[in-house]
């Protein structure tokens, strides 16, 4: 893919991060809104880094020098990505994240980091360190089994699992209507965590399975060569 065309990642990538750190989703997400606190957490974790990523790749005709990706860096990197988002969703802790503005900077770009450290076997913009399409599907369909579960505890879980949330005032304005109880606040941020995060990952394995039927195969005889006289 030319230079060109991976610079048009950095646009929606932006794009994401503008959302996730802008008006109205910040101040909804810090004072009304449990699921606009999780459509926070898959922009920054699971659409900004993957995105700034392939837009940092290198040319096809790049030569990579770097070593293979070792398996304990892949289950580390697998670690970080599905961990943060576990971590940062106990209760305890997404209700001080509320609370503390520092620390809720600090869980910003803690989840950035570790997005792209999950993403960088992937799409990341060494080759030799992604990994092979089929350990790379298996990589992020095990990551899309984790998010569900995440999904489905938060949604089924008692109401007040976010005690600030449960307690928080109604969204002003228009947004009183969208969301009425802190009840279907909670179960949209579930089903969040759990359908749309899925789809990217989703996302991810179709882009392997296309990159995996591209590969030149290896070890054919053309069968012009393979002929008596040629």
């Amino acid at each position: 893919m030319k230079a060109t065309k991976r610079a048009w990642f950095l646009l929606p990538a932006g794009a994401a991060l503008a959302i996730a750190l802008g008006q109205p989703v910040r101040t909804l997400a810090v004072h009304y809104w449990f699921s606009a606190h999780m459509l926070q957490h898959i922009l920054l974790q699971l659409v900004a880094p993957p995105l700034a990523l392939l837009a940092l790749a290198p040319p096809e005709n790049h030569r990579d020098v770097a070593e293979n990706l070792s398996p304990k860096a892949a289950v580390a990197m697998w670690l970080a990505g599905v961990g943060a988002m576990w971590i940062w969703h106990a209760p305890f802790l997404c209700n001080a994240v509320i609370e503390s503005p520092v620390l809720r900077w600090f869980q910003f770009a803690t989840l950035l980091l570790m997005g792209a450290m999950f993403w960088w076997p992937i799409a990341g913009p060494r080759r030799q360190w992604r990994l092979p399409p089929p350990i790379g599907i298996l990589y992020l369909f095990t990551a899309c089994l984790g998010c569900t579960a995440l999904g489905i505890v938060v949604t089924f879980a008692p109401p007040d699992l976010y005690g600030r949330y449960f307690h928080a005032a109604a969204a002003p304005g228009i947004f009183h209507d969208w969301i009425t109880t802190p009840a279907a606040d909670q179960r949209l941020g579930g089903l969040l965590m759990w359908v749309p995060a899925c789809f990217i990952y989703i996302t991810g394995i179709l882009g392997l399975l296309n990159r995996w039927y591209a590969e030149p195969e290896t070890g054919v005889i053309p069968a012009a060569a393979s002929q008596p006289g040629f």
